[in-house]
C-alpha cells in the first residue's frame, strides 16, 4: 500500500506540489513567528543582561523625598554596591518638551550607557551646568549640537559635554531623545542602585519602609522588565500563530479537495483493484497515506522556506537564529495528522464503493 501510494504521488509530481503549496504557506508562517518570537525574547534577554540582574530602579512618590543619610545606610548596611540619585523631568530644551534626568555620575556605571563623542560628567562637574545628550537631540531637524556648544533648558545655558550612541537605552527607557545633566535639588524622586546580592532586594523594600509608606515607592527590576517583556511578545506571537492555524485548518479542507476530486477520479483503478482482491482497508490506508504524505510535502516546503527567509532576515536585524526542535517535531504532527485528517471523508467514500459503481464511472 506505501508503495502504491509513493507511486502516484510520484506520478502526479505537479499535483502534489501545488496541493502542498497552501499547507507550506501556512506551515511557514507558524515556524516564522515561533522563530523569530523566540530570536526576539533570546536578543532582547541578552541585551537586557548586560545591566544585571542586581541593577533596579526606585521611584519616589512623596515630593519631600527621603534624607541624604538614607544612601549612605544602604551602602553601611551592606544592601547595595553604588547609589544614583535620579529626578526625570519634563523640560524645554530649545523651544520643545524633552525629557530631562538629573543624575549623578554613577548615574553612567549603573546604566551602562555608551557614548558617541565626548565625555559623561564626573565630581568636578556637578557645581557646572553641563550636559549630556541623546544623539536625536545632537541631530535634530532644526540644526546639528555639537561638543562645546550650549542647549537651553529652561531657560538656562548648559554646555554639552558629551553625545550617547544610538539606541542608547536601559530598564528607564531610551536616551535618544533625552538630556543628562548633574543632579540639583535636595529630594530627588529616585534611584538607581545595583544591590550587593540579587536577594537583597527584600532588604531594599524594608529599608524603603522605614521612612515611606508601601504605596510611596515601587522597585522595579530587570526580571520584571523581562517579565513585562516576554508576557507583551508572548501574546504578540501567540495571536499570529493563531491566525497561522487557522490557515493551515483551511488548507487542510483544500486538500480534502484534491483527494475527494482524485479519487472520483481514480474509480475505475479502485473497480480494477478490488477486482483482483485488494480490500476496504487497502483502498482506506492507501488514500489516508497518499493524504498524509502530501501534508508532509507540505510541512518540509514550509520549513524549508521558513528557514530560509528567516536566515536572511536574522542576519539583517542582527537577532541570533533561534530553533526548538521540539516545536519543530511538534508542528510537523500536527500537520501530518490534519492531512490525514483531511483525507478521511474522501477515502471512506472510494473505499465503500462497489466494484459496480467505480467501473461504471
Amino acid at each position: 500500500m506505501l508503495r502504491e501510494a509513493l507511486r502516484y504521488l510520484l506520478r502526479h509530481k505537479i499535483t502534489v506540489f501545488l496541493t502542498s503549496l497552501g499547507i507550506a504557506v501556512s506551515i511557514s508562517c507558524i515556524l516564522s513567528v515561533r522563530f523569530l518570537s523566540a530570536s526576539v525574547q533570546t536578543a532582547l534577554e541578552e541585551k537586557l543582561d548586560e545591566f544585571g540582574m542586581k541593577t533596579v530602579t526606585v521611584d519616589l512618590f512623596r515630593k519631600d523625598g527621603l534624607p541624604a543619610s538614607f544612601e549612605e545606610d544602604l551602602v553601611r548596611k551592606g544592601i547595595v554596591t553604588m547609589i544614583s540619585s535620579r529626578t526625570v523631568k519634563v523640560s524645554q530644551i530649545d523651544g520643545e518638551m524633552t525629557a530631562v534626568y538629573y543624575a549623578e555620575p554613577s548615574f553612567f556605571d549603573l546604566t551602562s550607557l555608551s557614548l558617541a563623542r565626548g565625555r559623561f560628567f564626573t565630581g568636578a562637574d556637578l557645581d557646572r551646568k553641563v550636559c549630556v545628550i541623546g544623539s536625536g537631540i545632537a541631530e535634530n531637524k532644526k540644526n546639528v549640537i555639537r561638543l562645546g556648544e550650549e542647549i537651553r533648558i529652561e531657560n538656562t545655558a548648559y554646555e554639552v559635554i558629551g553625545i550617547l550612541a544610538e539606541d542608547s537605552y536601559d530598564l528607564n527607557g531610551v536616551y535618544d531623545e533625552a538630556v543628562i545633566v548633574p543632579f540639583e535639588g535636595r529630594y530627588p524622586e529616585g534611584y538607581v542602585l545595583m544591590l550587593s546580592k540579587e536577594e537583597t532586594e527584600k532588604s531594599l523594600a524594608d529599608a524603603l519602609g522605614e521612612y515611606l509608606d508601601e504605596k510611596e515607592f515601587a522597585i522595579h527590576t530587570n526580571a520584571d522588565f523581562q517579565s513585562s517583556m516576554r508576557t507583551v511578545t508572548d501574546l504578540v506571537a501567540g495571536v499570529l500563530e493563531w491566525i497561522a492555524r487557522i490557515s493551515l485548518f483551511v488548507s487542510a479542507f483544500g486538500l480534502m479537495s484534491v483527494v475527494y476530486i482524485t479519487g472520483a477520479a481514480r474509480k475505475k483503478e479502485w473497480g480494477i483493484r478490488k477486482s483482483a482482491g485488494a480490500g476496504k482497508r487497502d483502498i482506506l490506508v492507501q488514500l489516508l497515506m497518499e493524504s498524509g504524505m502530501i501534508a508532509a510535502a507540505g510541512f518540509l516546503e514550509g520549513t524549508i522556506l521558513s528557514y530560509g527567509w528567516i536566515t536572511v532576515l536574522s542576519s539583517l536585524l542582527g537577532l541570533p537564529l533561534f530553533a526548538d526542535w521540539k516545536e519543530l517535531w511538534e508542528i510537523g504532527g500536527m500537520t501530518v495528522f490534519f492531512g490525514i485528517l483531511a483525507g478521511i471523508v474522501p477515502a471512506w467514500r472510494a473505499a465503500n464503493a462497489t466494484v459496480a459503481e467505480c467501473l461504471e464511472a
